[in-house]
């Protein structure tokens, strides 16, 4: 979906403060993910802000930083609905 829809105004960052860099870079080797990832300390400070109390959680954030969608787990469909009504589709 990340693939798809960046270059129609999508921006994805990932947030995981429970694992090193270690897991995480072959995670996103596995996934062939190419979004930047925050880990360690800087991400649980996002986390915290954000309110994030389980993983995987999603939000959708608009350009002025307001979330208008948000899952505990991940749901495309609903993802992608939350990003259609801001014109990204």
């Amino acid at each position: 979906m990340y693939k798809e829809l960046a270059k129609k105004g999508l921006a994805l960052a990932a947030v995981n403060p429970l694992d090193g860099n270690g897991v995480v870079a072959m995670f996103y080797l596995q996934g062939g993910f190419t979004f930047p990832s925050l880990v360690g300390e800087k991400s649980m400070v996002i986390a915290t802000s954000y309110n994030v109390n389980s993983y995987p959680t999603n939000y959708v954030i608009d350009s002025s930083g307001k979330i208008v969608a948000s899952f505990d787990r991940f749901d495309e469909a609903g993802i992608r609905a939350a990003l259609k009504k801001l014109g990204i589709e």
